[in-house]
C-alpha cells in the first residue's frame, strides 16, 4: 500500500504553492480505490481505470438501487426493479468484473498474495471457473471497503481543516515516531501512533457512518428476559449514533474531543482497547461480536497511511468564514456533505 500510495497521491493531490480550494472527497474516494485494489486484486488492476471506475461505481448504484426500490411496495418491486437505472448499472458492473477477474486469473496476471488469486486457491473446484461468482465478490470486496474509508477520510480531513491545533499535535506525533523507529511504516509502527488513532476514532464517534448497525430480520418468535415479546419477521437494529453521542457513556457527547481515546489509554492500561478498531457496547459502527466487521483493522491501517501522507505534505484550512460542514443522512447512512470545499497548501510553500 505504502508504494502505490506514493504513485496515486500526486495524482490526486496536486503541488498548491497557495491556498487552493479543494473538494475533498473526490480524491479520496479514488485513493482509497487504488489502495484497495492493491491489496485486493494487485499492482496490475489496480491502475485500471475501467477497474476503478467500475468498483467505484458498483457501491454506489447498489445503494442508491435499494434506496429507490424501497419506495415501492414489495408486492410491486419485483417488476418495479427493471424501471432503475441503477439496477441496469449493476448488472453492467457485474458483467465488466467477471470479464476483467477471468482475464487475469486465464492469462496468469493474478500475483500470489493478492486476493484475486487467493480466493480462487480457497474456492470448490466446481467456484474456479465461475467468473460471474468470483466477480460479484470482487464487487463485494471493493463495496465494502472504498465509500466507508474515504467517508472516514474526509470527515478528517474537515476536522483538520476545522481544528488546525490538531494538526501539530499530529504532527509531532509523526516525527517522533519516525525518528524511533525509522521512515519506513509498518503495521507495528502505525500501532504507535495513539493521537492519530483517538483521532480517527473521534471522528468515526462523532460522524458516524449510519445512524443504525447491525440490522437483523427474527427468523422465530423471541421473548426476552424482560418479558418483551418480538415476533417472527420483526427487524431489529442498535442506535449506533444515538449510543454514540449518549453522554451516559462519553463526557461532553457532542463535542469533538481528538485525544479522548488515547488521554484514556495514557492513564489507564485496561483503556488499551479504546483503539479505532476496537468494538465494545459503546462503540457500534462496525458491529459487535463474532460478526463484527472484519475488515476494519485493514481499513484502520489504511486510514492512518493516507492521514499520515498528507499531513506530512499539506496545510489545511477553512475558507473565510467557513464551518465545518454538517453531515447529512440518507436511507440510514450518514454521509459527509458533499461539494464542500475546503483550503488545501502544500508544507514549505
Amino acid at each position: 500500500m505504502i508504494e502505490e500510495l506514493s504513485f496515486v497521491m500526486p495524482r490526486h493531490f496536486s503541488t498548491c504553492t497557495d491556498w487552493t480550494p479543494l473538494e475533498p472527497s473526490p480524491p479520496l474516494v479514488q485513493i482509497v480505490a487504488s489502495l484497495t485494489a492493491r491489496v485486493f486484486v494487485g499492482p496490475t488492476l489496480c491502475r485500471s481505470p475501467l477497474w476503478l471506475s467500475t468498483t467505484i461505481s458498483y457501491a454506489r448504484d447498489v445503494f442508491l438501487a435499494a434506496a429507490i426500490l424501497k419506495q415501492f411496495p414489495p408486492m410491486l418491486r419485483s417488476t418495479c426493479k427493471f424501471l432503475i437505472p441503477q439496477i441496469w448499472s449493476i448488472r453492467r458492473h457485474n458483467r465488466v468484473a467477471a470479464k476483467i477477474v477471468e482475464e487475469v486469473l486465464s492469462y496468469g496476471a493474478a500475483e500470489d498474495g493478492d486476493a484475486t488469486r487467493g480466493i480462487w486457491e480457497l474456492l470448490p473446484e466446481d467456484l474456479r471457473s465461475d467468473f460471474d461468482f468470483q466477480g460479484r465478490g470482487q464487487l463485494g470486496l471493493a463495496a465494502a471497503g472504498i465509500h466507508t474509508t474515504a467517508r472516514l477520510l474526509t470527515n478528517a480531513v474537515y476536522n483538520l481543516a476545522t481544528y488546525p491545533e490538531c494538526i501539530f499535535a499530529l504532527r509531532e506525533e509523526l516525527e517522533r515516531v519516525r525518528g524511533e523507529t525509522g521512515d519506513s511504516w509498518t503495521v507495528e509502527k502505525l500501532g504507535k501512533l495513539w493521537k492519530m488513532d483517538s483521532f480517527l476514532r473521534e471522528t468515526l464517534r462523532v460522524h458516524a457512518g449510519g445512524v443504525t448497525a447491525f440490522r437483523r430480520k427474527v427468523l422465530r418468535p423471541l421473548t426476552l428476559s424482560t418479558g418483551l415479546h418480538i415476533p417472527a419477521g420483526s427487524y431489529l437494529s442498535a442506535p449506533s449514533s444515538s449510543i454514540s453521542l449518549d453522554p451516559r457513556f462519553f463526557a461532553c457527547a457532542s463535542t469533538f474531543q481528538p485525544w479522548r481515546a488515547s488521554d484514556l489509554r495514557s492513564s489507564s492500561p485496561a483503556a488499551s482497547s479504546k483503539q479505532m478498531s476496537s468494538i465494545d457496547t459503546s462503540s457500534l459502527h462496525f458491529g459487535l461480536g463474532k460478526h463484527a466487521c472484519p475488515g476494519r483493522f485493514f481499513a484502520a491501517v489504511e486510514a492512518k497511511l493516507v492521514l499520515a501522507t498528507l499531513l506530512e505534505r499539506y496545510d489545511f484550512g477553512l475558507q473565510e468564514g467557513g464551518e465545518r460542514p454538517m453531515d447529512r443522512v440518507v436511507s440510514g447512512l450518514q454521509f459527509p456533505k458533499a461539494g464542500v470545499v475546503i483550503l488545501l497548501k502544500s508544507r514549505g510553500s
